[in-house]
C-alpha cells in the first residue's frame, strides 16, 4: 500500500497561480501552506485518536 500523500504541494499550486490576482506575496503563500499542513496533521491525529482512521500522517 502506498503511503498517504502530503497536502502541501497540492494546496500550494492554486495559491501560486493566483498570487498576483489575490495580491499575495511568496511569504503569504508559504504561511497558508504551513497552516493548511498543520491543520491536516491535527485533523488526522484527531481522527486517529477517535479510531476513525487506521493510521495518522
Amino acid at each position: 500500500m502506498a503511503p498517504p500523500r502530503r497536502p502541501g504541494p497540492v494546496f500550494r499550486v492554486p495559491l501560486l497561480l493566483l498570487k498576483g490576482e489575490l495580491g499575495l506575496r511568496l511569504v503569504d503563500v508559504a504561511v497558508a501552506v504551513l497552516l493548511f499542513w498543520i491543520g491536516a496533521l491535527l485533523l488526522s491525529r484527531t481522527l486517529y485518536a477517535l479510531k476513525l482512521r487506521e493510521r495518522p500522517y
